[in-house]
């Protein structure tokens, strides 16, 4: 309430209309707050979080958005005179504004328009202040002042004389070392969890379902059984996990960050979360994600946005937006992600933190989907942590190491751990095996992978991840020196067309039933992608000629690994934008073509199906992290873990375990003017509207080459 008092009062003193604590409402033509209540709490649905009987209730309308009202004295409705008699609502980025509104509107309540321009009486800037004017049901016109307060709401330093701190604090290694000698208890993990998802994830919005009584239950079924004999490999004695909401828990919600599943609760547990759970995990929570999962910025309009525990005002990346804050945040050990176009990769550089896509076959996968080693395009579930020693402990526990075909998959994955190794977490332990026998010693590097993002990457970024590059070749890795090519990396120029293409097809298959019956609640990016799939199969042959494209490509990667043993790029082209930005249409004065463009130095990995981890190598001047990945040829993961680890233990600096983030002393200096793009659904869907249109025109010529008109117009 504090905080709200503080948000409100300096925007009241910004504006200059002279309230210093909120503004009052008069609903329902009354002054009465028991009315005010019954309209919020019955029809439109809101919590009460607080309330001081006759002064003031406060709703929670998403995780990082409230309303305040205060009764004051006001003037008579009747003459419109609304001056004290204005409901504040303090949220953090521009979703949650829409979510709001959107509530209003299925309580009956039409909204008529809106005010303002976030300029001050006296001229000056603030963040962002308007009115919104809405017709309530009993007809009355009522001004709602929207605040959009970038420190909103305010997160707690996790770390500081605060009890169990110093247990979320510790690496998961080292929680699970201690689970196993019995000085913890797993009730006692799921406690210090609770207690900083409290503190901290209000601020952040990483973990917006929880799941605690069925982690307790859980807890107290694994004490009352002793651990399985031998140990498998990466068994987590109790440890606490989040899960992304992309993977069914039992008796969980499983929303997927869509309006259509909002009321869903899983029946069956997926795969890999079962296949955890028998490794000693226990599940917590769910991390927030983007519309099934589409688009590296993480927000959709059942949960609002995840902010970046760096700086509030920034997306977390995504489609594991919320996992990655969730461990920058210190709120999660370790936590689940999933990839396709780099939603492992992006969310690890903009929070600082590890992420591993693996080849495909490595984890397991639910069953009954297409298949094969290198024939399409592979969504993979992978681990994201807070250091190399626990990604890889994470990965041996998503691993099946008593068969080399993983479940869901139908060809082998050989592990190709080095002699001495019996899993991953081996490859950067020591253990006694030598380092210069995983380390790489022939190394390329690309800042933009010969062009693909061509003028579009930022000049900082670039330097910071050439100078760790650059490492690898300077006696790093045990004294072990690589040789670094400049500029060099396979032949990707098809890339985009096989990337759109095939997951266009992907996108169409998976979501049929949404597009036929719930287009009206598909998210723009995700119709795009459908329409994509729909053009491209209408047109005979293009789907076939992106595979046989995309075998092509593979076998040049798969030249290009003959020649070096890892591939180095940035994770991204700048570090986290606008957070109310959807996605970058714009950046440096280069427009991309459609949402998922700025993700090239990420999908076009994926493309080439290789394992690459994404490792953070420090922060920019502005204190934001930016990631590095490194990619091998198929089954490398052991060299990539050790290559990993040896940067790390050079770097120590390079990760910054549990900012102490969100606060105004965090907020330093401007958010980017030359990285932009759609800031609300009518913007995104005009842009969506306009590529998907391009791609229904297209027909193929008599005679033309095998699927050039997409070809032409995806490039």
């Amino acid at each position: 309430i504090d905080s709200w008092q503080h948000a409100t009062a300096t925007a009241s003193m910004s504006a200059g209309i002279g309230a210093p604590f909120g503004q009052c409402v008069t609903f329902l033509n009354t002054y009465s707050l028991e009315a005010t209540a019954e309209f919020y709490g019955r029809i439109v649905g809101l919590p009460l979080v607080y309330e001081q009987p006759g002064f003031v209730l406060f709703y929670k309308v998403s995780p990082s958005a409230y309303l305040g009202i205060c009764l004051r004295a006001a003037g008579s409705r009747e003459a419109g005179d609304f001056k004290g008699a204005i409901p504040t609502l303090v949220c953090g980025t521009t979703v949650e504004v829409e979510i709001w509104q959107d509530k209003l509107e299925k309580a009956g309540v039409a909204i008529e328009k809106r005010a303002g321009s976030g300029v001050s009486s006296d001229g000056k800037h603030i963040p962002t202040l308007y009115n919104l004017f809405v017709r309530d049901p009993g007809g009355y016109l009522v001004e709602f002042q929207v605040f959009l307060d970038p420190a909103w709401p305010p997160i707690q330093r996790p770390l500081l004389g605060i009890e169990g701190a110093e247990l979320v604090g510790m690496s998961a290694c080292a929680v699970v070392a201690r689970l196993r000698a019995g000085e913890l208890s797993p009730m006692q993990c799921i406690d210090a969890f609770a207690a900083q998802h409290a503190r901290c994830d209000t601020a952040v919005n990483a973990v917006p379902i929880l799941c605690l009584e069925r982690a307790r239950a859980a807890a107290r079924v694994l004490a009352s059984r002793p651990p399985p004999s031998p140990l498998p490999p990466g068994y987590l004695h109790g440890l606490p996990v989040v899960v992304k909401d992309l993977s069914a828990v039992a008796g969980v919600p499983f929303v997927r960050g869509s309006p259509i599943h909002a009321d869903d609760i899983a029946e069956e547990s997926s795969a890999l979360v079962l296949a955890l759970e028998a490794k000693g995990a226990i599940v917590v929570g769910k991390s927030n994600v983007p519309e099934y999962g589409a688009g590296s910025q993480t927000f959709n309009p059942v949960f609002g946005a995840t902010l970046n525990p760096f700086d509030v005002r920034r997306s977390a990346g995504g489609s594991s937006g919320g996992a990655a804050a969730a461990l920058a945040s210190g709120t999660a050990w370790l936590a689940t992600g999933s990839d396709l176009g780099g939603s492992l990769r992006v969310p690890a550089s903009f929070c600082g933190v590890y992420g591993f896509r693996v080849t495909p076959g490595r984890v397991l996968r639910e069953t009954g989907t297409a298949s094969g080693p290198f024939v399409s395009l592979h969504s993979i579930d992978g681990p994201m942590a807070r250091s190399v020693a626990d990604l890889a402990l994470f990965l041996d526990a998503m691993v099946d190491f008593s068969t080399p075909r993983q479940l869901g998959w139908d060809f082998d994955a050989p592990f190709d751990l080095p002699a001495g190794a019996s899993c991953y977490s081996d490859c950067c332990s020591g253990c006694g095996i030598s380092a210069s026998s995983l380390m790489p010693q022939r190394v390329a590097w690309s800042a933009d992978l010969n062009g693909l993002l061509a003028g579009m990457l930022d000049g900082e970024t670039a330097e910071m991840c050439r100078t760790a590059a650059c490492w690898f070749g300077s006696g790093g890795g045990g004294g072990c020196a690589a040789v670094v090519a400049e500029a060099c990396c396979p032949d990707l120029s098809d890339s985009k067309m096989i990337f759109n293409l095939l997951r266009g097809d992907r996108f169409a298959s998976d979501r049929a039933d949404d597009y036929a019956n719930h287009k009206d609640l598909l998210k723009p990016e995700v119709i795009w992608n459908i329409e994509v799939g729909h053009s491209a199969q209408a047109q005979g042959g293009a789907i076939e000629g992106a595979r046989a494209a995309h075998q092509a490509l593979f076998e040049r990667v798969e030249k290009f690994f003959e020649e070096h043993d890892m591939l180095i790029t940035p994770c991204a082209p700048f570090p986290a934008f606008d957070v109310n930005v959807r996605y970058p249409s714009r950046a440096h004065g280069v427009q991309f073509g459609n949402y998922i463009d700025w993700m090239a130095l990420s999908w076009a990995i994926t493309v080439m199906q290789c394992p690459v981890i994404a490792i953070p190598i420090g922060l920019t001047k502005a204190g934001l992290p930016v990631g590095l990945q490194l990619v091998g040829k198929p089954f490398s993961e052991p060299m990539l873990l050790a290559g990993a680890a040896a940067f790390e233990a050079a770097h120590p600096q390079a990760a910054v375990l549990v900012p102490v983030a969100g606060g105004p002393s965090r907020l330093q200096g401007q958010l980017e003017p030359s990285i932009d793009g759609p800031r609300s659904v009518a913007e995104a869907r005009t842009l969506a509207h306009a590529e998907t249109a391009s791609f229904a025109t297209l027909t193929k010529p008599a005679g033309a080459a095998f699927f050039s008109p997409f070809e032409s117009s995806l490039r």
